[in-house]
């Protein structure tokens, strides 16, 4: 399925389980987006740290270490010049997701129900192979495919590079903060 790297939790020998997630999801990402454009290259995951909170991240507490979509978005905005989209699905029964830093008006204008949310990711995979960064406040994954109603998702809190798949009801069980590069 995915023709690109999927990463995990202790690549390259660094851990950073416990506040990673995201980190290994943009790595993903940018092994996805390296296929077609020479020009980006995937940087270490202490590079990234260290460009995003800093060159003494390592004295901070894991928590603060955290970056959730909106950071993954600004990241490779400045770095590369890629506009992304983030929305924020509130999940059934009102559900929103755990936000721990970002400021909930940035989703302002665009929080959607899980039907409509799932619609959505659902066009942008019939156009684009390209992950979807979702983050429910507390775990991150990567949407990777989409189809006959089933998510197909990487998790970088393993340590086996596999694709799970999720029923949509699955992800509708919960809020999630929600990172999409769109195609042209």
């Amino acid at each position: 399925m995915a023709e690109f790297t999927l990463y995990q939790y202790g690549d390259e020998g660094y851990n950073d389980s416990g506040f990673g997630c995201v980190y290994r999801n943009v790595q993903s990402i940018l092994s996805c987006l390296s296929l077609t454009n020479p020009a980006i290259t995937v940087p270490s995951i202490y590079e990234m740290i260290s460009e995003i909170k800093g060159t003494d991240f390592e004295a901070l507490p894991l928590v603060e270490r955290w970056i959730e979509p909106i950071d993954a978005c600004n990241y490779i905005e400045k770095k590369w010049g890629i506009v992304g989209e983030n929305f924020m699905s509130i999940g059934y029964n009102g559900r929103l997701p755990g936000i721990m830093t970002t400021n909930k008006n940035i989703y302002k204008y665009s929080t959607y129900a899980t039907v409509e949310i799932l619609d959505i990711i659902n066009k942008h995979f019939k156009k684009s192979n390209v992950p979807v960064l979702i983050d429910d406040g507390t775990m991150s994954y990567l949407i990777i495919g989409y189809n006959e109603n089933m998510l197909h998702i990487s998790d970088p809190h393993t340590r086996e590079r596999r694709v799970y798949f999720w029923p949509e009801e699955r992800f509708g069980h919960s809020g999630w903060m929600i990172y999409i590069i769109p195609t042209n």
